[in-house]
């Protein structure tokens, strides 16, 4: 084929061919090699669960997680205004427990990932979880602090939504509200 470089490769010599082979398993290597980033630093992996819900201490006398924290009761059952933290796709969603329409998206400038640790950082505020335990509990401080709705209140501690039935303080009980 004329104007295509031809190259010899195990003994055969099939210029085209050989070359986008080539260039593919280059393409795989270096996709490989590199950390999975995309949308302008956001990491692909997510370092936190799906969605975190907001958590109080209970039991300050106990050490065992599940017994120590439990729902955020009055931000749960009485007063309604506590958000979950949902990060998908380079935004950080922050959700009403009561009521998902009531929402405030925040557009992520970088998401970092240090050990126990995970740096959310938007143009509003700057927000760290740390991983407390393997419950897992996560701390929720501000080193610069984000001005929410009145019905979407962050709190000190968050966990697995998934997980929250393993705490003994789980729900509302026979609370009607």
């Amino acid at each position: 084929m004329e104007g295509f470089p031809t190259f010899e490769y195990a003994g055969f010599t099939n210029g085209p061919l050989i070359f986008l082979r080539m260039f593919l398993s280059l393409i795989f290597l270096i996709s490989s090699i590199l950390p999975p980033f995309a949308n302008g630093g956001i990491s692909a992996a997510p370092p936190l669960p799906a969605l975190l819900t907001p958590l109080e201490v209970v039991n300050a006398r106990s050490a065992k997680p599940f017994e120590r924290y439990g729902i955020d009761w009055d931000g749960h059952c009485y007063s309604c205004n506590v958000a979950e933290l949902q990060v998908m796709d380079s935004v950080l969603w922050l959700r009403n427990v009561c009521d998902s329409n009531l929402k405030q998206p925040l557009r992520l400038l970088s998401l970092q990932h240090n050990g126990a640790q995970v740096i959310l950082r938007c143009r509003e505020a700057v927000l760290v979880l740390e991983k407390m335990n393997e419950a897992p509990v996560y701390r929720l401080t501000q080193p610069v602090p984000l001005r929410v709705s009145e019905k979407l209140q962050l709190r000190s501690f968050y966990t697995d939504k998934s997980r929250i039935t393993r705490f003994a303080v789980h729900d509302c009980g026979d609370f009607d509200g």
